[in-house]
């Protein structure tokens, strides 16, 4: 027994696993009352992961001599790999109580309270384990895994960084602190720990996933997506690789691939619910919205608690106009999810396009929680509450895109009507034309240092501090102005062409606008304008689209100018020689209604909130009228509407 226990050991040492099992066993049955025979057959059988042959052989060695902690720690790790994890937590305890200094009891024991979701209790045993060998490298790392558990980002990134001092090549670690660094907003440091990840080991699936989730962060969709490919090339049925790759390509509006990949993924995760739902968003972003619905409630099938999956149902129901379905699901994803910021703000821009400003505007406040605005910014002095800020200065500052910069500066006098001194705080594009409104003592750049104040308030948050509602909107036009020489310079300009009629258009929005592809049109569905003769038209389209203007609709006079535009100030001086703007909802819109210019605008099917439901008009811009698509994806129908009103003034 003891030769061949002998042999089967140096067979094991060797990792010739098979025969260390066959040689153990040998000797097991020669000698069956050696706990130490046993304890090794156990060893043999766990490196083949013959889990629960190995813990018998393991039970077999404790019911033989109980007080071995080594026994009793390689149980709780076969009991683990079994999945029995209860079992195995017990195990490592048992070994423990044995030998209170057992490092990798204790380190393994919180492993397994991590699996069970008992975070502070793992906490504790990584850091008993630590408190013993302050080395253990693998402790600090996992002590960081368990800390970002728990949010606590900046304690992960301390104890990780740990554990690469005490081991500069531990990959894991590396991908460990790429993931502290993004939850603690530091994308481009957790960029660098993901590199580092790929140096040493290029075909780490988590590493190229994070690197392309910390160069998302970045903006720099490209590269995320590269990288992402890369980690699902490595692994073509890596799924949170091909999860993050889809909703990376849906962000860059790569819709057919998108969906393909999410597709892909149902077919390999066909009781997953969150494929489903992100394909639903696919559908949904192509204007497919009835099949949308399908998949948001095939989801919802599959995980009746999904509160995501109801608040985007209530987006594709609302597009469908079915708002009544839609609160109904934007209060079920809150109810399912109390703190669910973007259902909550979601439903606050459905109630504004109804005309329920009340709780619109109170609710629109949840967006400050919504994990994708970027535009967020802290500020050390309080945030304005509406009461009386006579002779205190307050910053107004801009958020998310230009059209809403432009459309809710029209606030800033009335907050000067108080008595406060107001600075408007505004992207650098809108800063020359934002020194043309009434009471604003000063006009920042977001790039500029925060000068002294004592309160400050978005401007999207204004409706809300004066109690807006739909009768009550500041709709005096305009308040913004063009400079009169600029004007006069551009009027000149325009008299040198031919037409009786100057009028500026613009056919697309911004790409980084998620609802773009439903607003935007192409310049050729701009073509029923060119029936009315006696018409120049003048390109005010900038980006990617601007250069469709080389190839305008069959019979357009369309004159492109827009290299001579700097900044909005320059787009309003040009607007404001013109006749009247034609456009799709762009910021154009808003700077020409601002203006108080004659604004004519062709709407999507489920046109944005601003622009209410089946009116004609804007309660926000007196000199703008709305022409609604009838069908959804559909410009014809607006477009000819536009085109006949045309012709009634210039025939």
């Amino acid at each position: 027994a003891d030769a061949l226990h002998m042999l089967g050991l140096l067979a094991y040492q060797a990792k010739q696993y098979e025969a260390a099992e066959n040689l153990i066993a040998r000797a097991a049955g020669a000698n069956p009352a050696s706990h130490s025979i046993a304890a090794n057959l156990g060893l043999a059988l766990a490196a083949q992961k013959k889990w629960e042959s190995a813990i018998a052989a393991y039970r077999r060695s404790i019911s033989l001599r109980a007080d071995v902690p080594e026994v009793h720690f390689n149980l709780g790790h076969a009991l683990g790999g079994s999945g029995q994890l209860d079992d195995s937590i017990a195990a490592y305890r048992q070994a423990i109580s044995l030998r209170p200094q057992f490092v990798e009891a204790h380190n393994n024991l919180a492993n397994g309270l991590m699996e069970k979701g008992q975070i502070d209790q793992a906490i504790e045993s990584f850091r008993a384990a630590i408190t013993i060998r302050p080395d253990h490298a693998e402790a600090h790392n996992n002590l960081g895994s368990a800390l970002l558990t728990k949010d606590r980002a900046e304690e992960a990134v301390t104890s990780i960084r740990r554990a690469l001092q005490l081991r500069p090549e531990f990959v894991d670690a590396m991908v460990n602190l790429g993931r502290a660094l993004l939850k603690a907003n530091k994308p481009v440091e957790a960029m660098a720990a993901f590199q580092r990840a790929i140096a040493v080991r290029s075909d780490h699936l988590e590493a190229w996933t994070g690197l392309g989730n910390a160069m998302r962060d970045q903006q720099r969709a490209p590269e995320a997506i590269a990288a992402l490919r890369k980690a699902t090339e490595l692994n073509p049925d890596y799924g949170a690789g091909l999860n993050n790759l889809g909703m990376l390509l849906l962000e860059a509006g790569q819709i057919e691939e998108a969906g393909a990949i999410f597709r892909r993924l149902i077919a390999l995760q066909p009781d997953v619910a969150e494929p489903r739902n992100n394909l639903g968003n696919v559908l949904l972003a192509a204007g497919k919205a009835p099949e949308a619905i399908e998949m948001f409630e095939a989801a919802i099938r599959l995980r009746p608690d999904y509160g995501q999956a109801y608040s985007n149902l209530a987006n594709a129901l609302s597009t469908l106009r079915r708002f009544d379905d839609a609160a109904n699901a934007f209060q079920k994803a809150m109810e399912l999810t109390p703190d669910y910021a973007e259902a909550r703000a979601n439903l606050a821009l459905l109630r504004l396009s109804l005309g329920d400003f009340e709780r619109g505007w109170k609710d629109f406040e949840a967006r400050w929680n919504v994990q994708t605005r970027i535009f967020h910014r802290e500020f050390s002095q309080p945030l304005w509450d509406g009461s009386d800020p006579s002779g205190k200065t307050i910053l107004l500052h801009a958020e998310q895109g230009f059209g809403d910069a432009i459309q809710f500066v029209r606030y800033a006098p009335l907050v000067a009507q108080r008595g406060a001194r107001v600075i408007l705080h505004s992207p650098p594009e809108l800063r020359r034309l934002f020194c043309t409104v009434k009471g604003a003592q000063r006009v920042i750049s977001l790039k500029d240092p925060t000068p002294p104040i004592d309160l400050h308030c978005p401007l999207m948050s204004l409706p809300l501090k004066f109690e807006t509602r739909l009768e009550t909107i500041p709709a005096e036009v305009p308040y913004l102005f063009a400079d009169p020489t600029d004007v006069a310079k551009w009027r000149e300009k325009l008299a040198a062409q031919p037409g009786r009629l100057k009028i500026g258009i613009a056919w697309a929005g911004s790409p980084g606008n998620s609802a773009n592809r439903v607003r935007s049109a192409s310049l050729q569905d701009f073509a029923a304008l060119a029936q009315a003769s006696d018409v120049t038209f003048f390109s005010l389209q900038k980006g990617a689209a601007a250069a469709q203007a080389k190839t305008p609709p069959a019979g357009m006079r369309l004159i492109d100018w827009t290299d001579e535009l700097r900044d909005f100030a320059d787009t309003a001086a040009l607007i404001s020689a013109m006749d009247m703007v034609i456009s799709v909802e762009t910021a154009v819109t808003h700077l020409a209604g601002a203006l108080g210019r004659t604004t004519w605008v062709a709407l999507a099917y489920h046109a944005d909130w601003r622009y209410f439901h089946d009116r004609s008009d804007s309660p926000w811009y007196p000199t703008m009228r709305l022409f609604r698509q009838s069908t959804p994806g559909a410009w014809a129908g607006p477009m000819t509407q536009i085109a006949g009103e045309l012709l009634k003034i210039v025939e």
